[in-house]
């Protein structure tokens, strides 16, 4: 199964063990927003929330972006959230990191590990780009 999975086979296994929590990675040639990102207030404080389907040409699901992978991107809400409205060039900031994440997401072509819960919820909590390592192991898989 090295270097990826495909998403319809994950899917089965989903459907034939609904109580136990998945992981795999997947080479994710697509995705498309399916809620747009917004800050969402949790008891560990506010934290970035999209939604996106990712396609790896054998099936689609929805997953929601880890909290973590975010903010790594975007960078931290609390600071967006305190110190964006009263500083101009931070929210500009923000929005300029906000817009290249957009663009990455609606080019994506990358391997994204997925974990999947009990009851089906899906979150991304990796992205990896495509390397030489993983043809080599593609190339390994097809002999």
């Amino acid at each position: 199964s090295e270097p990826f999975n495909y998403l319809v086979n994950f899917k089965k296994s989903l459907a034939e063990k609904p109580s136990q929590t998945l992981s795999s990675r997947f080479k994710v040639v697509s995705s498309t927003l399916a809620s747009k990102l917004h800050l969402k207030r949790t008891e560990q404080g506010p934290q970035w929330s999209v939604m996106i389907m990712l396609n790896d040409g054998s099936e689609s699901i929805k997953a929601d972006i880890d909290p973590r992978l975010l903010e790594e991107e975007i960078g931290p809400p609390l600071q967006y959230l305190e110190q964006g409205s009263k500083d101009p060039r931070l929210k500009a900031e923000f929005k300029g990191r906000m817009k290249r994440f957009s663009c990455k997401l609606a080019e994506l072509n990358c391997i994204v590990t997925l974990r999947a819960k009990h009851d089906n919820y899906c979150t991304v909590i990796k992205m990896d780009d495509i390397s030489g390592l993983h043809l080599a192991l593609m190339r390994k898989r097809r002999k």
